[in-house]
């Protein structure tokens, strides 16, 4: 996910739990310091879900990577029928619930 689409999310987010935020603790509080510490933990917590090393890969530019493998296996031969296969088992291997 983009910088970008990551912020209006995290903003959507933040705009959603303000008032709750306000009606629980009083008004006095700084929005736009609250914002940012807000979108700093957001960051944080994602740094904690997903581990140094790894990357996150939408499924459909995996199945897209597959099906070229598989396509330029008929005209490479068995190294990318190989790196196809290794990708489905990555594909296979992804847990049901981060679909």
């Amino acid at each position: 996910m983009d910088l970008q689409k990551e912020m209006q999310i995290c903003s959507k987010e933040f705009e959603e739990k303000w008032d709750v935020f306000c009606e629980a603790h009083g008004s006095r509080h700084n929005k736009s310091v609250a914002k940012y510490f807000f979108f700093a933990s957001w960051q944080q917590a994602k740094a904690w879900v997903v581990p140094e090393g790894f990357v996150l890969v939408e499924r459909t530019d995996l199945e897209c990577a597959i099906d070229a493998l598989k396509w330029a296996s008929t005209e490479d031969g068995d190294l990318c029928a190989k790196q196809a296969g290794v990708l489905e088992d990555v594909l296979k291997a992804q847990e049901l619930t981060n679909d």
